[in-house]
């Protein structure tokens, strides 16, 4: 059941290019991101620091994404197959 609430999350994520679609995502969502996709870590940062939030505070739902990751990927390793420990922002 869990699955399927994280996969329109994962997929949303996966789908934002621009700055504009990271203010409609959940802070985690744009953690998430800024982790994840090659040259969006400053975009996500700044909307990060935007919202004046820190990633620190959604550690729980970033290793739920990245336990999903590891379940539908299998053996790739990536920036979240472990849990961040402290913000990156």
């Amino acid at each position: 059941m869990r699955v399927f609430l994280l996969l329109p999350i994962i997929t949303l994520a996966a789908c934002a290019t621009a700055p504009k679609d990271l203010e409609n995502m959940s802070t985690a969502e744009v953690c998430h991101v800024g982790l994840t996709e090659r040259g969006m870590g400053p975009v996500a940062g700044a909307e990060i620091q935007r919202r004046e939030e820190d990633c620190g505070n959604h550690v729980a739902e970033l290793a739920q994404m990245a336990d999903y990751e590891k379940r539908v990927r299998p053996g790739i390793k990536g920036p979240l197959s472990v849990a961040p420990k402290t913000s990156a922002y």
